[in-house]
């Protein structure tokens, strides 16, 4: 990728220093530039971008020299920049001189510099920023294009360095890489993604990139980001069986870098505690059974809460719609038909029987119900169950909701293509399922509890 050094001159009267780069001693120079172009005469920049204003060109660009400062030693006299790159005044490529304003106070011309910025960075190009001089406001306006750049174009961050110049000791003056500082934005936007939309695809391409963060070393293993990736993938794809034991590897994974981390981790710590957080409730504390009982019912409510809050209704609609089936097999324990693994062939099969059998039972009164012959034994074995269920108050106010769900459920799985534009989920109707979803799900609660209570008592 194309590697792009990124530098600003100000007005100031610099003196000349010797930099320590990485532990490199560098000839004596007043430019920080002079110094990180030298240090990477091995592999050169493939775009250098001077940022200057009228003031700084006059001072440190266009004359072939200029006065040196009164603290100095020595020579009364100091190159230019240009003069120390041995450059003429209009510079060919890779050197791209670009002119801001003087006027830092005037937001238009802000906007304008920054704007020019970004056309010098294509995406997927390699950042190396030089913080050093230049007005204040530079670093603030280079630190929102950086988080631009990374998060739009896609480039990525290699290197932000300030030369500290009136630091010299015996070794030189220290060039220091705040590199971190500035990928922590994206690693936190990482996080956030995670947990506000159950996307883990930022925190897995941090991970994987050659620059990670040395900060974050647990956010930046693999080990950590693949349960999460995988998570993430079934939350979103709604595989409802799997989401329990997935949600405990994550779980195992994140409890582990906690145990692992240094006190002084404070900022990796807190993220990893939000997603922790975010999460424990799909992770049953004891494996499952393979039954159908009361953890296996708290995950598919925890699940179903986490996609209605991340937006995910069509997703959220479905579990919820399959969590009702799985009520309905609470019917056939202690038949021959009572289901010992949920996710085996026999269990599955027996799902797909006696589960749609038993959302069909609840759609309708007894009196409008139409079985054909073969479907009409399985609800005689789910007619005692269903009779105990909607002697309740809960049972009576599932009747009423069922069809909802299984019309909201069909509108999404048939991609609104059978109803008219009046049921379309416009974005009024999408908020509104976020709070249907929600009276729905709290239903289910009182249904599942109510369900267990009647299978124990048969």
């Amino acid at each position: 990728m194309p590697r792009i050094f990124i530098t600003s001159l100000g007005t100031t009267d610099y003196r000349p220093v010797t930099y320590d780069f990485s532990g490199q001693t560098l000839p004596s120079t007043a430019y920080v530039q002079r110094a990180l172009i030298d240090a990477h005469r091995d592999r050169p920049f493939d775009r250098i971008v001077l940022l200057l204003t009228d003031g700084a060109r006059a001072k440190h660009w266009t004359p072939a020299d200029r006065p040196r400062d009164s603290r100095s030693e020595g020579s009364d006299r100091v190159p230019t920049l240009r003069a120390e790159l041995g450059l003429p005044v209009d510079p060919p490529l890779p050197y791209i001189l670009q002119p801001i304003s003087e006027n830092i106070g005037d937001r238009a011309e802000q906007w304008n510099w920054f704007q020019a910025l970004l056309s010098h960075v294509d995406p997927g190009d390699e950042l190396y920023i030089d913080m050093t001089h230049g007005f204040r406001v530079v670093p603030i306006v280079l630190s929102a294009a950086l988080h631009y750049l990374q998060t739009i174009k896609g480039a990525r961050l290699v290197a932000a360095w300030y030369g500290a110049d009136q630091a010299a000791g015996a070794g030189g003056a220290p060039i220091v890489d705040f590199t971190d500082f500035y990928t922590l934005g994206q690693w936190a936007d990482g996080v956030s993604r995670l947990i506000e939309n159950a996307d883990a695809g930022k925190l897995a391409a941090l991970s994987s990139s050659a620059s990670g963060n040395r900060h974050f070393p647990a956010l930046n293993r693999m080990e950590l980001v693949e349960p999460l990736t995988v998570l993430s993938g079934i939350l979103k794809n709604v595989d409802v069986n799997a989401v329990g034991a997935a949600a405990r590897k994550a779980l195992a994974a994140l409890r582990g870098e906690l145990s692992r981390l240094d006190p002084t981790a404070a900022s990796e710590r807190q993220m990893i505690e939000l997603v922790v957080d975010k999460f424990a409730g799909l992770a049953a504390d004891a494996p499952p059974s393979g039954r159908y009982d009361r953890a296996y019912f708290d995950v598919q409510l925890e699940m179903t809460r986490l996609l209605l809050e991340h937006g995910f209704f069509m997703q959220a609609f479905t579990v919820m719609r399959e969590t009702l089936a799985a009520v309905g097999m609470l019917g056939v324990a202690g038949t021959k038909y009572e289901v010992r693994d949920v996710d085996n062939k026999d269990g599955r099969d027996r799902r797909r029987r006696f589960g749609e059998v038993f959302v069909c039972m609840l759609q309708y009164p007894v009196d409008r119900w139409q079985f054909d012959e073969a479907r009409l034994r399985d609800v005689e074995t789910l007619r005692p169950f269903h009779d105990a269920l909607m002697a309740s108050d809960t049972g009576q106010h599932l009747r009423g909701a069922v069809g909802r769900l299984v019309e909201i459920r069909n509108g999404f799985d048939h991609a609104w293509t059978s109803v008219g534009p009046g049921k379309r989920p416009t974005p009024d109707r999408l908020a509104a399922f976020a709070t249907e979803g929600e009276a729905l799900r709290q239903l289910l609660a009182d249904v599942t509890a109510a369900a267990l209570s009647v299978s124990h008592t048969r």
